[in-house]
């Protein structure tokens, strides 16, 4: 018999629970909403940064080895998940949306789940995704890290090692992904734990939680560890993965790459200027202003608190690893970098940020925790220590965040698709946005359309599962096309292709293996080289042995000469 009693207190629960769950279901609705205005609006595909990931997961799937079959300088799952994703869908617009559209979900979740840990405040912590959505951070980049982490905050919450060894098993992840993160969150480990040893204000990492999560880390590497060695190419994976983008690339700035954006924008036509610098130029004030502002707000009122300065008021472990991980990853901007990888690697400062901030901000104000019944929490350790809320300005924060989102994304969605894909040829025409005279406007050429037209041209010249070469960079036309690059490079790079690089694939060319040559007018991205620029001997090569048979929106195919 169930009482009245019981009966109401399981409604309380259930009630509970559903208050409990809905700020998920909206960190959830975040990115779904921003890929489905995207998607609706039009997409250009990447053909050459998701071109190089399925690409050489293909190649991984049919038995080659990264790093020495062909050429790659990201962790291997960089490849072989969006490989798998479309041998599973057998689309790849289905694996790339699909892929996409998890990744930023996972990122806004997870980063949201760290915030409201952190805080206390479910409904104000809705502030990270949107502020990630709307910035472009909810990207793969710092998914493994950000786990990482998240799962610390569970360690430090229980005291059990098993969600240590969880955490280190998500850095190791994170190492064979886009390996800087997963770099940056051990490295961020490792100096907590050293910190602590002489520091006991920030004493909750011993050493046995350190091996924990060390154990975790070679847990997750070990099988792939194992495989290199089998196929004699860790060597080649330590380099090309940790060494050489640490050397090769250190030449381009942040600031170089800022300031070339500023002069084409002064030398641009008033509509052209006004797109770069509202959506190309923005995101790094934006991004920086973002996350320094939040974690100096917090700093102050966390020096106000008195937080830190006294032995038995001892710093959170996740609010120090967070927040010395952001600071690591941020390096970024001393190396190569554009707007989506500055925005992806400020994803943990962000976090970091506005969690400190709204934690801060309510401590000194007093302010409830969102469920309204706790109040005040020890950053990171989720004890309650306050009253009632007397303030609604989280909720209205995150209501105009969502308005401004809901209006300017789709417009930055419509322009940028209009004027700027990646690996293709670009148009030079002079088209229309908003009744505007907008140079290079047109729907770009690697439209899904026009990227119909050339898989078409190349069926009629190619046999089935013949071997291709695309020159420089739209490698993403080995899998839309089903054939494979018989050389060692999927596209053409300024840092690696070197003469001995342009040599090898100048012989590659005259072998007679390759059916077809695909040619496009692209540039590497962020330059002005084509493939004659950046590799001479190969393009005199393809010359010398192919000749034109189609031309089809900027690509030129070249099939052997008859005579």
């Amino acid at each position: 018999m169930v009482t009245t009693t019981t009966r109401g207190t399981r409604e309380l629960t259930t009630h509970a629970r559903a208050a409990s769950r809905w700020p998920v279901a909206v960190a959830v609705a975040i990115p779904a909403l921003l890929w489905l205005a995207h998607t609706v609006l039009g997409r250009a595909l990447n053909l050459f940064e998701t071109g190089t990931a399925i690409a050489g997961g293909e190649r991984i799937l049919a038995g080659e080895t990264p790093y020495t079959d062909f050429f790659a300088f990201y962790g291997p799952l960089t490849y072989l998940v969006p490989g798998l994703a479309h041998r599973v869908t057998g689309s790849v617009t289905t694996a790339d949306f699909g892929q996409a559209l998890l990744e930023s979900v996972a990122v806004c979740v997870v980063a949201y789940a760290i915030a409201a840990r952190l805080s206390g405040r479910r409904v104000a912590a809705l502030l990270v995704p949107l502020a990630l959505a709307m910035l472009g951070a909810a990207t793969v980049r710092t998914l493994p890290a950000l786990v990482s982490v998240l799962l610390l905050t569970r360690f430090e919450a229980t005291g059990r090692r098993r969600w240590a060894v969880g955490a280190g098993a998500a850095g190791g992840v994170g190492l064979l992904w886009i390996q800087d993160a997963g770099a940056w969150i051990c490295l961020a480990i490792a100096l907590v734990w050293a910190a602590s040893l002489a520091f006991p204000a920030a004493r909750r990492l011993d050493w046995r939680a350190f091996c924990a999560y060390a154990g975790g880390v070679a847990a997750a590497i070990a099988p792939f560890v194992v495989w290199m060695l089998v196929r004699g190419a860790l060597g080649a994976w330590l380099y090309w993965t940790f060494v050489f983008p640490n050397t090769g690339y250190t030449e381009r700035s942040a600031t170089a790459y800022v300031s070339g954006l500023v002069e084409s924008a002064l030398a641009a036509s008033p509509p052209r200027a006004l797109y770069v610098l509202a959506f190309w130029v923005l995101p790094f004030p934006a991004i920086l202003l973002v996350a320094a502002g939040s974690v100096v707000t917090a700093v102050v009122h966390l020096r106000r608190a008195g937080i830190g300065r006294r032995a038995h008021v001892p710093l959170p472990l996740t609010t120090v690893v967070l927040t010395v991980y952001a600071a690591l990853q941020l390096r970024v901007m001393l190396a190569s970098v554009d707007e989506a990888k500055l925005a992806s690697a400020s994803a943990p400062a962000i976090t970091a940020g506005l969690a400190l901030a709204l934690w801060a901000l309510g401590r000194r104000r007093g302010l409830d925790a969102d469920a309204g019944a706790g109040g005040e929490t020890d950053a990171g350790s989720g004890a309650e220590v306050g009253g009632r809320s007397r303030t609604r300005w989280p909720g209205r924060a995150v209501a105009l965040l969502a308005a401004g989102w809901l209006v300017l994304y789709p417009a930055w969605s419509q322009v940028r698709s209009l004027s700027h894909q990646v690996g293709g040829p670009v148009p030079q025409v002079v088209a229309s946005v908003g009744g505007l005279p907008f140079q290079d406007a047109a729907p770009p050429a690697s439209s899904p359309a026009d990227v119909g037209a050339l898989l078409a041209a190349v069926d009629a010249h190619a046999a089935p599962g013949a071997p291709i070469l695309v020159l420089p960079t739209s490698p993403l036309l080995y899998p839309l096309t089903g054939r494979p690059n018989p050389t060692r490079y999927d596209y053409l790079d300024p840092v690696y292709t070197t003469p001995q690089v342009d040599a090898e694939l100048a012989a590659d060319v005259r072998s007679g293996r390759i059916a077809l040559v695909v040619l496009t007018t692209a540039t590497f991205p962020g330059t002005d080289l084509t493939a004659a620029d950046l590799a001479p001997g190969t393009v005199a090569a393809v010359h010398e042995r192919y000749e034109a048979v189609a031309t089809v929106n900027g690509f030129t195919l070249l099939a052997p000469r008859t005579r």
